[in-house]
């Protein structure tokens, strides 16, 4: 006689078995790869979607240290992250998504999003590892990247242009003032600093008795003519094309007309240092002139209390290089990055044309001219401008 089956056991294996049949089809046919594996590391199983992913068969990995989906140096933190996780409880992967990079049968490496969970059985924990290929999506990102990296290049580039068009219209508004001012004090003080003029000129030689006083009065007022003649003269020439008067010229003779003119007060000390050959040079050397000394005027004024001033001709390739350097107050970079424009100056007097003068100048003799400062410890300034070869020398 045979023992009557309880009810309840064959539903209850029955659903089990349903249960085994669900979880066995949604480890088939899951989107996602699977790859399950025990403590030591070693793969139990691998669904068909992770065999896709790596170019494996399940036997073949079957047994196998789970790292060998991963290269360096993915495996091994991989591999020590389950390992400290089993060791000491702390969960530094497990239940937590993360990017990592797979490494396929061929060698060929992609980009993974892998989550893992882990399950405790009766036999020992085993942990799932959920699979995702993320090659579209971070291709899809490094796209948007350089997409957005091209837009901020476009956005950067449009809004220097816009600034240089808004430093050029204010430029262009300051010539449109600096020509019409330009033009009345040409009119309206030259011709009563002519009258100035010449009356010293008749006070000087009909005065018959002129102490030391009188000839420094005379002196002074001939200073004072000449630095507004110099500063009419600088407007004049900011505000309209200067003419040039290209030639061949020795940079030594220029140099030492330069300093003609220049007050030099006792507590400054010039030094000027020029090789011997001097290179010859082709341009206007009357502008090269109103550089330096418009350069070595600006070193003077910038040591009050007195200090040094050294002139350097040095040779780089086809050019030659003049520094002015002086040991002067020095400069912020806020007024460094304005020193040539017009206008703008850091001296008690003038009114900021000299060293923007100096520039355009430069710019029509084919030089450049740039300067460099320190708050405190002075400033240079660089005039660089081509050497004459023979064959330029041929056909000037």
């Amino acid at each position: 006689m045979t023992n009557p089956v309880d009810p309840s056991l064959e539903e209850a294996q029955r659903a089990l078995a349903e249960s085994e049949e669900r979880h066995r089809s949604l480890f088939q046919n899951a989107v996602e790869g699977i790859v399950t594996m025990g403590e030591d590391r070693c793969i139990q199983s691998m669904n068909p979607a992770a065999q896709r992913l790596f170019g494996y068969a399940e036997e073949e990995v079957i047994g196998e240290n789970v790292k060998i989906l991963m290269p360096s140096p993915y495996h091994e933190e991989h591999d020590g992250y389950v390992k400290g996780y089993v060791r000491t409880g702390r969960k530094k992967i497990i239940g937590i998504g993360r990017e990592v990079v797979g490494r396929r049968k061929d060698g060929t490496t992609f980009p993974l999003e892998l989550s893992v969970a882990e399950l405790q059985l009766t036999s020992g924990r085993v942990f799932t590892g959920i699979l995702r290929d993320i090659t579209d999506r971070k291709r899809a990102e490094d796209e948007l990247q350089r997409i957005n990296e091209h837009l901020e290049d476009l956005v950067r580039e449009r809004t220097q242009a816009l600034e240089e068009a808004q430093a050029t219209l204010v430029r262009n508004e300051r010539l449109a003032t600096l020509g019409q001012l330009a033009g009345s004090v040409a009119h309206e003080v030259r011709n009563p600093l002519g009258v100035v003029r010449n009356a010293v000129y008749y006070l000087q030689h009909t005065t018959k008795a002129q102490d030391e006083d009188t000839l420094a009065s005379f002196e002074e007022i001939e200073r004072g003519l000449a630095r507004a003649d110099r500063i009419i003269g600088e407007l004049l020439d900011y505000a309209r094309d200067p003419k040039t008067n290209h030639e061949e010229f020795a940079l030594a003779q220029v140099i030492d007309s330069a300093m003609e003119g220049l007050t030099v007060p006792p507590c400054v000390e010039i030094d000027v240092t020029v090789p011997v050959p001097i290179h010859h040079h082709y341009g206007d050397p009357g502008q090269i002139r109103q550089i330096l000394n418009n350069l070595v005027g600006n070193a003077i004024q910038a040591m009050p209390d007195g200090g040094r001033i050294n002139i350097c001709y040095s040779v780089d390739g086809d050019n030659a290089v003049i520094e002015v350097h002086d040991t002067g107050c020095g400069m912020t970079e806020g007024q460094l990055a304005k020193v040539f424009e017009p206008l703008f100056t850091t001296k008690a007097r003038g009114i900021g044309l000299g060293l923007a003068l100096s520039r355009r100048y430069a710019e029509l003799n084919n030089a450049t001219i740039t300067a460099e400062s320190r708050v405190g410890e002075g400033s240079s300034f660089r005039l660089t401008l081509p050497i004459l070869s023979s064959e330029d020398v041929e056909s000037a």
